[in-house]
């Protein structure tokens, strides 16, 4: 199997609820989050991959993601067999080279699904089952609270709670006082479900330290990133003082940056995102190198539409990760192109062929000259 073509399809998804984070608004009712979808062919089979970029996250943006798929990836990737997985990624590493972590990973991950994608279809297997999963198809989700007042928060846990969700996710970050606020109304709300609390990165050692001590009281199972991502030292140390479990997300986007943190001694839980790891099988290994290291692993994602949220889901399903995973991206956008996983009582199937996904090309390529015309490109 060759690929004969990958397309590359800039999309605008809009958001139908409010999402911030401790560095600002990812997006508000209305607003259009930036997608990318590409397009692998052959053998007349075609599969899809997704990049959802977020600038407040990291340092790619959709002008990145776009220039780097078209410019660089794809004439690696045409004329290539997608069942080389590991072929794949070596020659996109050699184009858009490693730094001190993965290079352009959010735009890597899209090709790497979209391969899967292929593969499975080809085999007639849904990524589940070429992952190795068995028995229960399904995943638990967590209800993400992006709350601005303690109204708010306890309005959507109850929301949350109410449509079957069994974690809570906490997006903090805003000061101490506001932080207890939001996960003590959150608790009173959750039922005795997972609390999660992510800070982006947003405290110094001794803020987090006092944070975690404080909100242990209402039961916080999880506190995601609370310092700097370049902050080793402080998280590995964090992590052996700390009442509540930390987990690394920014601070790691390689199996090999698991195994340094577990060489300085870290004792805490990693966030395995696809988009963050470059893909599919990048991800799968840092999910073996966690929990060799007896390091708790959590599942999430970037907000994606259907066809990243599915790989995400199918991903973390095969893994038989036990916490309740942030795949947030149905919640907070509408996707018009494409249909996936049905998700109800706080969970979401897993079925395939491939991805289990289904793209609207026609809607997809509807509008594509004027999202071209925004990058400068023809």
């Amino acid at each position: 199997m060759i690929v004969d073509r990958m397309d590359i399809y800039p999309a605008s998804f809009r958001f139908k609820a409010s999402f911030g984070i401790s560095r600002g608004r990812i997006g508000a009712v209305g607003e259009l989050a930036p997608h990318t979808l590409v397009s692998l062919k052959a053998s007349r089979r075609q599969g899809w991959g997704e990049s959802r970029p977020s600038h407040l996250w990291s340092y790619e943006t959709k002008e990145t993601v776009f220039t780097t798929l078209k410019n660089y990836l794809k004439p690696c990737i045409e004329g290539h067999d997608p069942e080389d997985l590991e072929g794949l990624h070596r020659r996109m590493a050699a184009v858009i080279a490693d730094g001190i972590t993965r290079g352009q990973p959010i735009a890597k991950s899209s090709i790497d699904m979209a391969a899967h994608d292929l593969i499975c279809r080809a085999e007639g297997v849904s990524l589940f089952e070429y992952l190795g999963g068995h028995g229960r198809s399904r995943v638990d989700l967590s209800y993400l609270v992006s709350a601005s007042s303690r109204g708010e928060a306890v309005a959507q846990t109850r929301l949350g709670r109410s449509e079957g969700f069994r974690g809570f996710k906490i997006k903090i970050g805003k000061g101490i006082k506001e932080d207890l606020e939001m996960i003590s109304a959150c608790k009173e709300e959750a039922g005795g479900r997972l609390l999660w609390a992510d800070a982006n990165q947003a405290y110094g050692f001794e803020e987090a330290l006092r944070l975690s001590r404080e909100a242990s009281r209402f039961d916080l199972q999880v506190l995601e990133q609370p310092l700097p991502s370049t902050d080793r030292h402080g998280l590995v140390k964090l992590s052996k003082s700390s009442p509540v479990r930390i987990a690394i997300d920014e601070s790691a986007f390689t199996d090999r940056d698991l195994i340094d943190f577990v060489s300085l001694g870290f004792e805490g839980g990693v966030v395995i995102k696809t988009a963050k790891s470059g893909g599919i099988m990048p991800a799968s290994k840092m999910i073996e190198a966690a929990r060799k290291s007896r390091l708790e692993v959590l599942g999430s994602g970037l907000t994606e539409g259907m066809v990243g949220f599915s790989a995400s889901a199918q991903l973390f399903a095969a893994a038989e990760i036990s916490y309740p995973v942030d795949l947030n991206g149905p919640q907070f956008i509408i996707d018009h192109v494409a249909t996936g996983p049905i998700i109800e009582g706080g969970a979401a199937s897993v079925a395939g062929p491939g991805l289990g996904v289904q793209v609207d090309e026609t809607r997809l390529k509807q509008g594509e000259k004027g999202r071209r015309q925004a990058f400068g490109t023809s």
